[in-house]
């Protein structure tokens, strides 16, 4: 596997040999868990890590009722479960997710939420969060979240990227043999992507690496205020959510208490009420254009 920019695949007459062997060029090949791409990219990495996330996703489903577990019970056996599974290697492939490349670029916040619902992993969080809070797939991403009490993975995964940094940064100034050490050297003499993209996350939380090495729960703390901001700006331009920011209390993704509630059915009617994810006229009646209207009425226009 011969890596360049351009992704093309090397040509089994220019191929390498092992004795008289001829060992096949390949587009991908995957090393301890994780999918390399010719180009580098680690999209392929993460497209397999969800696929491996939604067999998790679907054994949990089958075998718990949401109705006779709490909200929280059901929080815990995804991040036992599920995240262990799609959080492999992210000190590898976390830096190029479309959401950490949209913050580091500096887009506006609706860039970046966008950006957010399109990386594979997240899809399965947001996957999760609709079934577990009972509501349909259409449901806002901002409720969600607010509601849910719940960050994109990447912020939460932030955590371990950073210490791992922080390892690497170590062995770096010991001047250690290792060919971890050695990698990592050549990551920052080249300026590239992975170094580059981790220097920049945490300057996006108000890190300057060069003074000190980064606190990771402070890092991924910082990271949760700048989605807060992101999350209480977008959801006052939403006219989806004027319901859900006239009943939502707090100014931030906080856990709603009604979550807790003994009955399943009542959390989910509760649920579907805040977010506008319902059928009521209240609602619908929003998407009925005049025409519709003049002819369930009866009259002519």
């Amino acid at each position: 596997m011969v890596f360049n920019k351009t992704g093309r695949q090397l040509q089994e007459s220019h191929g390498f040999k092992y004795g008289s062997l001829t060992i096949p060029s390949a587009r991908t090949y995957c090393y301890l868990g994780i999918v390399f791409n010719l180009n580098g990219s680690t999209t392929a990495a993460t497209d397999e890590l969800r696929k491996k996330g939604l067999k998790a996703y679907f054994a949990l489903k089958s075998i718990i009722n949401l109705g006779e577990l709490s909200t929280k019970s059901v929080f815990k056996l995804f991040d036992a479960l599920i995240l262990p599974v799609v959080a492999y290697g992210c000190q590898t492939w976390l830096q190029e997710t479309n959401f950490v490349k949209a913050v580091i670029n500096g887009s506006n916040r609706k860039v970046i939420l966008q950006k957010l619902a399109t990386d594979p992993l997240e899809k399965l969080h947001l996957r999760f969060l609709k079934w577990t809070l009972q509501v349909h797939k259409k449901c806002s991403n901002l409720a969600c979240y607010g509601d849910a009490g719940r960050f994109p993975l990447v912020i939460q995964l932030t955590k371990q990227v950073i210490s791992y940094f922080n390892r690497l940064q170590a062995l770096d100034q010991a001047r250690s043999n290792s060919l971890v050490r050695h990698a990592f050297a050549e990551q920052r003499t080249n300026k590239f992507t992975w170094y580059q993209n981790t220097i920049k996350i945490m300057e996006v939380a108000g890190h300057h690496h060069q003074t000190s090495s980064a606190c990771p729960a402070h890092i991924k703390s910082k990271l949760q205020q700048y989605f807060n901001v992101l999350w209480e700006t977008e959801r006052h331009t939403s006219s989806k959510l004027s319901y859900y920011n006239q009943v939502k209390i707090t100014p931030h993704v906080h856990y709603e208490d009604f979550l807790d509630l003994a009955c399943g059915e009542d959390r989910k009617c509760l649920m579907r009420l805040r977010s506008s994810s319902h059928r009521l006229n209240c609602e619908t009646g929003r998407y009925v254009t005049d025409k519709e209207l003049t002819k369930s009425s009866g009259t002519k226009s």
